[in-house]
């Protein structure tokens, strides 16, 4: 990763582009995190949870179609060419039918969506029954993730703020982290 500067925890729904040095953590279930760079500092996130709005109730950034939008607004606005940017997903898990159905749609949203900017999807790790915890540095678009575990459902459920897993997670370090050159590339990619 490159010197990082400053870091973020990221929630569902937000939406962050950056042109320094920065280090994103997030974590990601049947929800999706778009990570884009353009390789020369630039680059940002999107966490969505839906995959799009259709114009019922309110109109937020916790659904893909809205969040992606955003986020390549902001990067043109920070002078990223979508010629030159590429993609990395993480999330779509599910642990139930209703909620692996939720993540193979926000998987599909996001799969179209850069295929229609012509982005390329350069490294994924979706799918699954578990969540993950990802750090990623738009600045060069280096990415850490850990596979987690969900409880089931009937042993706990995990209500608190998402900032306080993360620093939780972090307390006792990242002991099984996988650096993205490991992780498979996108399906129908060699």
């Amino acid at each position: 990763m490159a010197a990082i500067r400053a870091k973020t925890n990221l929630r569902a729904g937000d939406v962050v582009v950056s042109t320094h040095p920065i280090e994103i953590a997030t974590v990601v279930g049947s929800g999706v995190a778009v990570c884009v760079t353009n390789g020369a500092g630039t680059g940002g996130v999107a966490h969505y949870l839906l995959p799009s709005y259709t114009g019922s109730g309110t109109e937020t950034t916790k659904f893909g179609n809205i969040a992606l939008n955003q986020l390549f607004d902001k990067l043109a606005g920070a002078g990223a060419s979508t010629s030159s940017l590429e993609a990395k997903l993480f999330g779509g898990s599910g642990n139930s039918s209703a909620r692996s159905q939720l993540g193979t749609s926000n998987l599909e949203l996001a799969r179209e969506f850069l295929a229609k900017k012509g982005v390329r999807i350069v490294g994924e790790d979706v799918g699954g029954s578990g969540g993950r915890m990802l750090k990623y540095s738009p600045a060069d678009g280096t990415a850490e993730v850990r596979k987690l575990q969900w409880p089931q459902p009937s042993t706990r459920t995990y209500k608190g703020d998402a900032n306080l897993l993360i620093s939780q997670l972090n307390s006792v370090g990242w002991p099984s982290v996988q650096r993205l050159a490991n992780i498979r590339p996108p399906s129908g990619q060699a």
